[in-house]
């Protein structure tokens, strides 16, 4: 863990933006989690006001009909008004001030835009394609530009009446501001495009709009790019130094908040663990707190720790810090550091599975399944009503049982957790192994702390059996051995008349023995990929450093098809390429003799031969039921949970173990 930011330090200290103070320098950045207006998404805004955030940023309403959102409410218009004016008060009631986001999403609009009632052509200051979305935009006209500023305005309005103290004008990532200020995306040839001077034209109108109908005291800010990775034709840090002095003349805008990235470099905006990035806007940051005088500078971007937005404002790179992800993970992560509580903080793994991966549909979280059900669960999760004290035996120290036993021991209940290995996570122990994963290290680490902390009784190297379990004598007993991987090389994609299973001459491996002892493999290896996720590919980096020769073959058109919706497959893939291992797609094994592995092309059907000393199988799991299935035959109060209920993912694990004790 970080270094302990207990003392009273630069981050602790109160910070004014405008007319509104915040106690200290973090915020919770802007992220889609929920519908906006609603009670749910105010517990969520609200949990982290009271963790300790020191301003929140809010999803707001759309702004304009071009850039519509079921997730969002018409800005424009009054009628969401009251609703959102319920989460301004609950954030208020913690102590945080709030400002809301407005952002129109232009031509990389989210998928949520395209509805069957707003179907329409995208909007950009100039007709160059998508970046996403495979469609050529409507270039903005002048009276296109005049009734957004004038929509623009009438819902900042209407956010000033629900009781928010500011806004945020997005003005980053490629959406629509952004694409105005970027000289890459803004090649108009009147008076809204050329220098920097006419790209900012529509921001400076728009905050002359804004501030003309809300008044001095309600604060304006900006969102915009320090960098968007176009080189010399894009937005840079010099670039964005200029545009911000010449912002700076108005005296129109309250904050800057620094960001970089459009949706060609998408996965350089919430990077994952395996990225190795740190601060991602630091230089462009520090460059334009220089530039912006007594405005204060904000910024986010992969900074994990208290400590490390601690060292970015004493070294003046900003004034204030935003902690996303981390919050998500962990609501009170901002009150456990200043505690000096670091050793309880719930850390993120960085994967993005819960939250980017789900950006559009509500978030989640790997390792908080309490994200976005504040209101619902929290109450559940965390009555501690000793008067109903039970005995809960969980059986399987996974991350399943580990969140069900954390769960439940929190309601107050007596938790006995017992584990046939010698350690606490199960796969998820094994996958921390893998290159560039070992953040997958901390969900048991953390866990597995919190479970000490409660006092329960954890049981190692003690393989439950329907008798143990039986005698125990538990009010209830939870299930949570997980699966097993196969090794019959069964794909539902093989080509009609192949042999399904393919025919093999020799045992394959399962990827958790190949993980666990690569010496297991001989020097040719042939992976199957039919799971699209990271463990083959990270079982290839793995036996390509020890002189294998590795061959990754899938039956979908690409490895780790999975990895792209985390941002994960951007960081990965160049450096299995890197490291010359060799990908067959659209294809699938048909069989294994002779030292020899006979691969069908999918798409020709062709069978070619590659050598073949080892197959290594990362396909079909089954469920470890068995016990389960004997407990309930003999009358058992008993639930599985996790892969041994189906076998999925870490995230759908944690959530059934704690939604599970606490609906109990």
């Amino acid at each position: 863990m970080d270094g302990q930011v207990s003392m009273p330090t630069q981050v602790w200290s109160p910070i004014t933006i405008g007319h509104v103070t915040a106690r200290n320098r973090l915020y919770l950045p802007t992220h889609w989690v929920l519908p906006v207006a609603t009670p749910a998404y105010g517990d969520y805004l609200a949990a982290r006001a009271r963790g300790g955030s020191g301003l929140i940023f809010a999803s707001g309403p759309t702004s304009h009909p071009t850039t519509a959102n079921p997730m969002a409410p018409d800005g424009w218009t009054k009628e969401w008004v009251p609703g959102f004016k319920t989460v301004v008060d609950a954030v208020h009631a913690e102590g945080s001030p709030i400002f809301v986001q407005l952002a129109h999403t232009g031509a990389p609009a989210l998928p949520p835009t395209y509805t069957i009632d707003t179907w329409g052509p995208l909007w950009s200051p100039t007709p160059l394609r998508s970046p996403n979305q495979w469609t050529v935009p409507k270039a903005l006209e002048e009276d296109d530009i005049a009734d957004y500023i004038r929509t623009f305005a009438d819902t900042a309005a209407n956010v000033q009446d629900t009781g928010a103290d500011g806004i945020e004008v997005h003005g980053a990532h490629g959406y629509l501001l952004s694409a105005f200020l970027s000289p890459f995306w803004n090649r108009r040839e009147d008076g809204y495009g050329g220098d920097t001077a006419g790209r900012t034209r529509i921001i400076r109108e728009l905050a002359a709009a804004v501030r003309k109908r809300c008044g001095q005291d309600f604060v304006i800010g900006l969102k915009m790019n320090s960098q968007d990775y176009h080189g010399e034709q894009g937005m840079r840090p010099d670039e964005a130094v200029r545009v911000i002095e010449l912002l700076n003349e108005t005296g129109l805008i309250d904050f800057y908040s620094i960001a970089h990235v459009d949706y060609h470099t998408f996965h350089r905006l919430m990077a994952p663990q395996s990225s190795g990035e740190t601060a991602s806007v630091e230089m462009g940051a520090t460059a334009a707190k220089k530039a912006a005088g007594k405005v204060p500078i904000l910024m986010q971007g992969a900074i994990r720790t208290v400590a490390k937005a601690e060292e970015l404002i004493r070294g003046e790179a900003a004034d204030m810090v935003g902690l996303c992800r981390v919050q998500i993970a962990d609501p009170e992560i901002i009150n456990k550091s200043r505690e000096g509580k670091l050793d309880e903080v719930r850390r993120c793994v960085g994967q993005n599975q819960g939250c980017v991966r789900r950006i559009g549909m509500g978030v989640n979280c790997t390792v908080n399944p309490l994200a976005g059900r504040e209101g619902v669960w929290g109450p559940r999760a965390s009555n501690n009503d000793k008067t109903a004290q039970r005995t809960v035996l969980v059986i399987g120290g996974g991350p399943g049982g580990m969140k069900c036993a954390e769960t439940a021991a929190l309601k107050g209940d007596k938790v006995i957790l017992l584990e046939r290995g010698n350690m606490l996570g199960g796969q998820v122990n094994v996958a921390a192994k893998l290159p560039d994963y070992k953040a997958w290290g901390y969900l048991p680490d953390d866990l597995g702390g919190q479970l000490r902390r409660l006092g329960v009784d954890i049981r190692l190297n003690e393989e439950a059996t329907a008798d143990s379990a039986l005698a125990i004598e538990a009010d209830e007993i939870v299930v949570a051995t997980g699966s097993s991987w196969l090794t019959d090389g069964f794909c539902a994609l093989g080509q009609p008349g192949d042999p399904m299973p393919p025919r093999m001459d020799r045992p394959a491996l399962d990827p958790i023995s190949v993980i666990n002892d690569p010496a297991l493999c001989g020097q040719n290896v042939v992976i199957i990929d039919d799971v699209g996720d990271y463990t083959p590919l990270g079982i290839a980096r793995m036996l390509k450093t020890e002189g294998k020769n590795v061959t990754v073959v899938t039956a979908d058109y690409a490895v780790g098809r999975k990895l792209h919706a985390n941002n994960d497959f951007e960081w990965l893939y160049p450096r299995v390429l890197r490291e010359e291992i060799a990908i067959r797609t659209m294809s699938v094994l048909h069989s294994v003799e002779a030292g020899q592995a006979f691969i069908r092309n999918r798409a020709t059907g062709e069978l070619d031969g590659m050598l073949a000393d080892t197959i290594v199988t990362c396909m079909l799991r089954k469920s470890n039921d068995a016990l389960f299935l004997e407990l309930k035959d003999r009358g058992a109060n008993v639930t599985r949970i996790g892969d041994c209920l189906a076998p999925r993912e870490v995230d759908d694990a944690v959530l059934e173990g704690f939604r599970h004790a606490a609906s109990a």
